[in-house]
């Protein structure tokens, strides 16, 4: 029995690739019902993406749809239409990272709904802005790093723009869309009405510039690319080079400064005036990185935890596989784990929820079309008239 948090939530779910399907998966992995409504052509274009691809699923797939239930139909169709309607009734919300004017013409809005469902949500994540004048455009998480600007200051001077290791505008616009569709829900749900509501790639990419954005819209700044990932104003806040690899640093506090002065042993650094203040390291941080740079060169990885940790933040900078190795070590509860009849025992990162008051059992994506039939036949719908569908090409049944 499924008693997570959002147990009483039911989704349908009209997305596909990346940001969409992680919102819902949220939700299912914290109890909801989620329903993906594919189409019956070729279903989640993220189905198809290599390199560990087989048939029509993948593990990209499988990262982003855990816990879904998949119905194949053909939203084009007046048939299409009747069953969106009826699976409609009985849902919470509908959500869909489609483009605008195809959401609109699919029947993926709150005016299309209501007769329906006069309490229900639709929700849209879009690029670019619902009505904004790119509203059309296809947008994707490279795509919106290079637009709002972060692709630039990824890079240091010198080099072309770089894009992030990660696809984090879809990841944080999965996380700000599920925060507003579980408060549209509980706001529909006080109130007894629906409506339209919306995330944006784009909105959600300019609000991680945070103070950077306020200082630039208030006062006119620009950043400057940085060198070894160092903080804008904050120094020492950078990454080191080690006798045998990198470190992080952080020096946010005058009494972390005053730690590291006395963990590093430089001689007369302390007591130096041209460092004695935030804004005397920031205005004299050529010559202060310059002298930091020696030291720190002198210090293994394992030196310099011993000299550091716990007396000023820090971290050694991992490769890819040594973070995930070590994080699945340190944290084995927080690795989901699925049996799948193609791929086997796959592992996963969790949704980084978790609490003492609930249990989930997360399970694998589903197969598409795979519970067609079930769902269906939960909406009302007789197995005669399913199977006159499944016929017509209007449903198609795994």
């Amino acid at each position: 029995m499924n008693n997570g948090p959002l147990s009483d939530i039911r989704i349908l779910s009209v997305s596909e690739y990346g940001a969409g399907p992680l919102t819902t998966q949220l939700f299912a992995d914290l109890g909801a019902d989620v329903i993906k409504i594919e189409n019956t052509t070729l279903g989640d274009s993220g189905r198809y993406v290599p390199p560990y691809q087989s048939g029509d699923d993948s593990l990209f797939f499988q990262s982003v749809n855990r816990g879904a239930r998949s119905v194949a139909i053909d939203l084009k169709t007046p048939e299409g239409q009747e069953i969106l309607g009826a699976l409609a009734a009985k849902a919470d919300a509908v959500f869909t990272n489609i483009r605008p004017r195809a959401a609109e013409k699919l029947g993926l809005t709150y005016e299309s709904l209501k007769a329906s469902n006069p309490g229900i949500v639709a929700f849209l994540l879009t690029g670019w802005g619902r009505n904004g004048p790119d509203s059309a455009r296809p947008a994707y998480d490279y795509l919106v790093q290079a637009a709002g600007g972060q692709m630039d200051l990824n890079a240091e001077e010198g080099e072309k723009p770089r894009r992030s290791a990660t696809p984090w505008v879809d990841t944080s616009t999965s996380y700000v869309s599920a925060f507003g569709l579980l408060t549209a829900i509980h706001h529909a749900r006080r109130t007894g009405v629906g409506y339209d509501a919306e995330s944006s790639m784009l909105n959600t990419a300019m609000t991680q510039w945070m103070y950077l954005s306020t200082w630039y819209l208030t006062h006119g700044y620009e950043p400057d690319r940085l060198a070894d990932s160092s903080h804008p104003s904050i120094v020492p806040c950078q990454v080191f080079k080690l006798a045998d690899g990198h470190v992080m640093v952080t020096c946010m506090t005058q009494q972390f400064w005053r730690n590291l002065c006395e963990a590093l042993q430089v001689p007369g650094l302390a007591d130096d005036p041209r460092f004695a203040t935030f804004t005397d390291r920031r205005e004299n941080k050529k010559e202060l990185v310059e002298l930091l740079n020696d030291a720190f060169e002198k210090f293994t990885r394992d030196d310099i935890r011993t000299a550091l940790d716990g007396r000023v933040p820090m971290e050694i900078v991992r490769s890819f596989a040594e973070g995930l190795d070590e994080y699945r070590t340190k944290h084995p509860e927080a690795i989901v784990t699925v049996d799948h009849p193609e791929f086997g025992r796959i592992e996963m990162a969790s949704a980084a929820i978790s609490s003492q008051g609930w249990e989930t059992h997360p399970t694998r994506g589903p197969r598409w079309g795979e519970h067609t039939r079930s769902v269906l036949l939960e909406a009302g719908l007789a197995e005669d008239v399913i199977g006159s569908y499944v016929d017509k090409g209007i449903v198609k049944v795994d």
